[in-house]
């Protein structure tokens, strides 16, 4: 995850789908983080079916405190800028406000 710690989210967008790694580690590694980035991840991500990709595959479930807990709570896996796992509200009723199209 160190290239969503450093705001590549392109880069770590195509590294979780190649290696079949659940795209809800961009979002539930650093929530904060990566709602305050949404702009960044959007523009540099680009392709719309990757960005349906990753709508449409949020869950409700921490995927750092669940799939990938143990991964998370070793802290040589885990860059020191990222926070430890939270309890945060859905993923997807947090992003969509940032999400809407202004015409």
């Amino acid at each position: 995850m160190h290239n969503a710690c450093r705001h590549r989210y392109r880069a770590a967008f195509l590294l979780c789908r190649r290696h079949r790694i659940d795209l809800n580690l961009l979002h539930d590694h650093d929530p904060a983080a990566f709602v305050d980035n949404l702009r960044d991840f959007v523009s540099q991500v680009r392709d719309v079916d990757f960005l349906n990709l990753f709508l449409t595959g949020l869950k409700d479930e921490d995927v750092t405190a669940t799939m990938y807990r143990p991964l998370v709570l070793d802290s040589s896996t885990r860059c020191a800028r990222c926070p430890p796992p939270a309890l945060l509200p859905s993923p997807l009723n947090r992003l969509a406000p940032h999400l809407v199209v202004r015409h």
